[in-house]
């Protein structure tokens, strides 16, 4: 899986969110304004990786500025297949790194394969911060649906949340329901 084109800008409140809008240019040559911006969203990412305690190295602003790239949730192999350079045990250890200091979150959507998600600069993905998730049946993405929260459910009081994982699956409506 590649990383999808670029994401329309109207009505995102979140900078996470503004920076997954894809910054490679189109045309065969650069512009000024197509390095101004690769150079603004390195600023961006790396502000990003040192409010989390994280010190940006050139590998992780690569792994991370590729996890904007993503439009759904992503696969160790997504990343791997993209980022052919890297190799696979440094894309790991980054993604584990990135999930110590919550700027990325996983889940298990029942596919066989850990997703990762990154998170809203918001989110600490303490039990509070987490969403249901969308596994699509037909194209085999995943999606986070943040503005859907996990219940709070009534346990004993002996008993305590370490994490919580809810999967809707069905037709995510933006795929070919028929192509597989």
């Amino acid at each position: 899986m590649e990383p999808s084109g670029p994401v329309s800008t109207t009505n995102i409140r979140d900078p996470i969110t503004m920076l997954r809008i894809t910054t490679e240019p189109t045309k065969a040559h650069t512009t000024p304004m197509d390095n101004y911006i690769k150079e603004s969203m390195n600023e961006e990412v790396i502000q990003i990786l040192e409010s989390r305690d994280i010190k940006p190295t050139s590998n992780r602003i690569l792994v991370l500025k590729t996890m904007f790239g993503f439009d759904w949730a992503f696969t160790l192999g997504d990343l791997e297949s993209v980022l052919g350079s890297v190799d696979k045990s440094t894309i790991s250890r980054t993604i584990h790194l990135f999930q110590a200091h919550q700027l990325i979150h996983s889940f298990d959507d029942g596919s066989g394969s850990v997703k990762y998600a990154v998170c809203n600069t918001d989110c600490d993905c303490k039990v509070d911060d987490l969403h249901v998730h969308f596994y699509c049946n037909y194209c085999k993405k995943a999606f986070c649906l943040n503005n859907i929260r996990i219940p709070h459910f009534a346990l004993p009081p002996d008993v305590e949340i370490e994490s919580v994982n809810l999967v809707i699956k069905g037709f995510c409506g933006k795929c070919s329901k028929f192509a597989t």
